[in-house]
């Protein structure tokens, strides 16, 4: 890996690094408990995936599933240990933990209200998102 500048490939979205220590500030922000690969017949490639340990992916999968219907917050709470108002901060911290925000201040997800009771749903692009961090 001595040729510079490199394309970084973090869930399919490319970002190019001109140095080591560009390279390792990405990796310490995206690449923990993933693979780093270099790729291309030029090795000037570089792809970070990271992997989702079960729990993780299981309930990202559910969000993806139910889609605009969401999930009642009783079974995200059971899934990230919360109750009541405690779920929806945890929920923030989940999806910045698994690096599906990365963005300070922004929200992958909005509320819901069903029949059954209340809830969360992937909003806008966190959906797509979801889905490419699931297939990667």
């Amino acid at each position: 890996m001595s040729r510079w500048p490199k394309m970084v490939f973090i869930h399919g979205v490319s970002i190019p690094v001109e140095s080591w220590e560009e390279l390792d500030e990405l990796v310490n922000r995206y690449g923990k408990g993933g693979d780093i690969k270099e790729t291309g017949s030029d090795k000037n490639r570089v792809v970070i995936t990271s992997t989702l340990s079960h729990s993780d992916r299981s309930l990202l999968q559910q969000f993806v599933e139910k889609g605009s219907r969401g999930l009642l917050n009783a079974h995200i709470g059971r899934a990230l240990g919360k109750v009541g108002k405690g779920i929806r901060p945890e929920l923030e911290t989940w999806s910045r933990r698994i690096g599906l925000v990365t963005q300070h201040g922004a929200s992958a997800f909005e509320r819901v209200q069903t029949a059954q009771g209340r809830g969360c749903r992937l909003a806008g692009i966190y959906v797509q998102a979801a889905r490419s961090m699931l297939s990667g």
